[in-house]
């Protein structure tokens, strides 16, 4: 049995872990030439982690080998400079204010690990590393770096305290991205109009609080890892040149030096509003938000000696709309009641992909290519087989090529070539929800407060990985879940839901199906709290 007992694993595995973290700013401001003011702001974030893990004698990979320890420790630093000139001005009933200024942030990171095994007792764990095998102790380390440059302005004009407008330009700078596309520019304007203090809304005692909002912008994003467009090495299969062992070293990846932002564009309209003295308030959105030059993992020949690179591909748009209501519903005595309800309505769609038919990609647990990336569906659109029950004693097996036999699954041969493989598979589920909601009550009773919130998600799917690991065991001694195993089929029970398991691999690793893909809608009581 290659299982350990759940005593070995309490007992005989042993993690510690030790994190140091520093933080602060610190930072300067002097007025000069009477309406200007110019800050400087230096902080940093620095952490300091290990991880000592022992597996001793009392496990199976202990036993074997003797003991098995490691040490992993790190550093993870970060440091920001910013430098902001701001200009106040006020005229008259107008309002202006602007600014100028450069940030600099740079994120370090530092990792060695080692590894040891074959000690002569499980005595010392971590502590004395030099009594493991030689001929079997591991050593590696790493180090990496990105820096982020930017240069922003932002001007804010006020008329009246009516007409409130917002302009904004950032040219932000990477060292993730290509020599020729490090910086991005990324503008954005907003506008609103407070109704409220408009003579002809005055005169309507029923409202407390109503204003107008447009807004477009654009904001970039470099989330990809360290040194994508480029080429690094790693560690390779160790080869024996003239009887000799020698450490050979691999590219990483194939580069990209034409990777750049990935840059979204969001226009909102929204109204903000306030009823008979605020008893009852909120807002209203209207938005859509359109992502382009997507940073996405592409597939590319294997002949290359890799399987994808990173490219900038393609658009997909959100849009959707917000509703908050807010209500005092008791507003004064012992007991005071006011509710928040927040609703949203979204959609997502791929509208591009630079010429691409489709893109398969994602993993969950140790099941891969879950989702498919094609235009005109939701981004990562789950893609799998269908199934339309399971085959009885009865059924007509000519119609199918595939070795199958009562009890087995019976997957539907979307194209009718009687075999089912890869092109059978169909989009079986949407990740997005739909509609998303949430209610908060607040009450308060003399000294006593009570906290009720509930939410929910409708619309959106999900791949069970409990329900993968039952249907396509990785190993068939692990538990699973009982109601398939205890209802399966049988000659005596001729289910049409579940399969007999007896050989639950025999059509291969269907892992997304409709049986695994599920419904991921629900309604919750996520918090009660009493104060």
């Amino acid at each position: 049995m290659n299982i350990d007992n759940p005593l070995a694993i309490a007992n005989g595995k042993t993690s510690r872990s030790e994190l140091y973290r520093t933080l602060g700013t610190i930072y300067g401001e002097v007025s000069f030439l009477k309406d200007f003011t110019a800050r400087l702001n230096v902080g940093a974030d620095i952490t300091s982690q290990r991880r000592d893990t022992y597996v001793d004698r009392q496990t199976i990979e202990g036993r074997a080998n003797g003991g098995v320890a490691s040490i992993l420790s790190g550093n993870n630093n970060s440091f920001l400079s910013e430098f902001t000139v701001n200009y106040k001005k006020r005229l008259g009933n107008h309002d202006l204010n602007a600014l100028v200024g450069t940030t600099a942030q740079q994120f370090n990171f530092f990792d060695e690990s080692s590894q040891g095994s074959g000690f002569p007792s499980d005595a010392t764990k971590t502590d004395n590393m030099s009594l493991a095998d030689p001929t079997r102790f591991i050593v590696t380390s790493g180090r990496s770096r990105n820096s982020l440059l930017s240069y922003l302005g932002r001007v804010n004009y006020n008329i009246a305290e009516k007409y409130l407008l917002t302009a904004s330009l950032r040219i932000d700078g990477s060292s993730r991205f290509g020599a020729n596309n490090k910086y991005g520019v990324f503008p954005s304007f907003a506008f609103a109009w407070r109704l409220e203090n408009e003579e002809f809304i005055k005169n309507l005692d029923y409202v407390s609080a109503l204003k107008l909002r447009s807004s477009w912008g654009q904001t970039g994003n470099q989330s990809i890892g360290n040194y994508m467009s480029m080429t690094t090495y790693a560690a390779g299969q160790k080869a024996v040149i003239g009887g000799q062992q020698v450490s050979t070293t691999t590219p990483n990846r194939v580069p990209n030096p034409n990777l750049k932002w990935e840059t979204s564009e969001q226009l909102n309209f929204g109204l903000d509003y306030g009823l008979f003295n605020n008893r009852i308030s909120g807002s209203m959105d209207w938005f859509v938000k359109t992502t382009k030059d997507m940073l996405l993992n592409l597939p590319i020949p294997r002949t290359t000696g890799f399987t994808t690179m990173m490219t900038n591909v393609g658009s997909v748009r959100n849009s959707g709309f917000e509703l908050m209501i807010n209500t005092v519903n008791l507003p004064t005595g012992p007991l005071t009641w006011e509710s928040t309800l927040n609703m949203t309505w979204m959609n997502n769609k791929v509208l591009d992909l630079g010429g691409i038919d489709n893109i398969f990609t994602g993993s969950a647990g140790g099941t891969s290519n879950v989702a498919i990336i094609q235009k005109g569906l939701p981004m990562y659109s789950f893609y799998g087989y269908i199934i339309d029950g399971v085959w009885q004693e009865g059924d007509d097996f000519t119609t199918t090529l595939d070795k199958v036999k009562p009890g087995d699954f019976k997957y539907r041969d979307v194209n009718g070539d009687k075999i089912v493989n890869a092109d059978d598979r169909q989009v079986i589920g949407n990740p997005f929800p739909k509609f998303m909601a949430s209610l908060t009550n607040n009450l308060t009773y003399k000294r006593f407060n009570l906290n009720v919130f509930f939410d929910g998600v409708w619309g959106a799917d999900m791949l069970n990985n409990n329900m993968v690991d039952t249907y396509f065991p990785a190993n068939l001694m692990r538990n699973r879940l009982a109601e398939p195993m205890l209802n399966r089929w049988t000659a005596s029970n001729p289910s049409n839901v579940y399969p007999s398991f007896i050989n639950p691999l025999g059509q291969g690793k269907k892992e997304v199906n409709t049986y695994t893909v599920e419904d991921a809608s629900f309604l919750r009581l996520n918090t009660v709290k009493l104060g």
